[in-house]
């Protein structure tokens, strides 16, 4: 099934799943940020609006770990970034 997605819905869901993977590991922005090498004011801003430079995003991802709908069930990742949440 094909899903499009706007730019601004794509950045929203983005940016909430990244910051509901920061709280479910229990860290903070600071956390994150010490942890991903990211700036703590980009992820504050990333964040609030959804905006982010694609290098920030994936030290980001590195983190937080990507969607489990990617694995293939094999436990190996197909390496998707689910958007349809």
């Amino acid at each position: 099934m094909i899903s499009l997605v706007t730019a601004s819905k794509g950045k929203t869901k983005l940016r909430d799943n990244v910051r509901a993977r920061r709280l479910g590991m229990n860290l903070t922005q600071a956390g994150l940020a010490d942890r991903s090498g990211v700036p703590l004011p980009t992820l504050r801003k990333f964040e609030q609006t959804g905006s982010i430079s694609l290098e920030a995003f994936l030290k980001l991802l590195m983190v937080v770990g990507r969607d489990r709908r990617g694995d293939r069930g094999n436990g190996k990742s197909d390496g998707r970034i689910c958007l349809d949440r």
